[in-house]
């Protein structure tokens, strides 16, 4: 009981997240021990509902979304996603052992910072596409690396910092080197209910391959 109190007041303090009412659902819900508790420590900030069968309100909520997938509009995001990436170096912020040079040595980068799509505790349109454009970093360069992590952290820096978990990756290919460095991919990232999609499109030959990543577990 004291462990679902403390999850609870949690969920209310995050400031992203604007609770109104809590609905008691599942087997457990039907104790009224528990809907005492939460009516005591919780009524005074939101309203409190329990239906009737509480213990199949579950199972008929996941056949009403089995019919009809958009009848839920948006989640909340419990993890952090996003790629490893490379910036130009700056040596006020970077850490020295990530300094890479390409093979002209015109470009000083670093490598393996972490870009951010979603954070946790943020909600997410279902269905909403978001739009990235990442240029090469060697002239004849024929393909480019996509590799997917998720963390708890708000605010990770680098991909391989403590808590951080590689989930997915894949390599498009850049057959057409004719315009050097110049070229561009476009990553398009798709956020449904249950996953996300990533798809990497070569804006020169038109090559592309996309993942899709479970969003409820990973």
């Amino acid at each position: 009981m004291d462990k679902i109190m403390q999850d609870i007041r949690a969920i209310l303090h995050t400031p992203e997240i604007h609770i109104d009412y809590i609905l008691l659902v599942g087997g457990y819900a039907s104790c009224k021990i528990l809907q005492n508790e939460v009516k005591e420590q919780f009524g005074g900030q939101c309203r409190i509902l329990c239906p009737v069968d509480a213990q199949l309100a579950v199972a008929k909520g996941a056949v009403l979304f089995g019919l009809n997938p958009k009848i839920v509009a948006s989640r909340v995001s419990a993890l952090t996603y996003g790629i490893a990436v490379a910036h130009p170096f700056d040596p006020a912020i970077h850490k020295v052992e990530n300094q890479r040079e390409n093979k002209a040595k015109d470009y000083v980068y670093c490598n393996d910072l972490f870009h951010k799509f979603v954070q946790n505790g943020q909600s997410v349109l279902c269905d909403k596409a978001e739009k990235y454009t990442f240029g090469t970093v060697d002239f004849d360069q024929i393909h480019m690396n996509f590799r997917f992590f998720s963390t708890e952290k708000p605010d990770a820096m680098y991909v391989d910092e403590p808590g951080m978990k590689q989930i997915g990756q894949f390599v498009v290919n850049m057959p057409d080197i004719r315009e050097g460095g110049n070229r561009k991919v476009k990553l398009e990232v798709s956020f449904g209910l249950t996953e996300i999609k990533a798809t990497a499109t070569d804006m020169t030959s038109n090559e592309q391959e996309s993942v899709r990543l479970d969003f409820m577990t990973v």
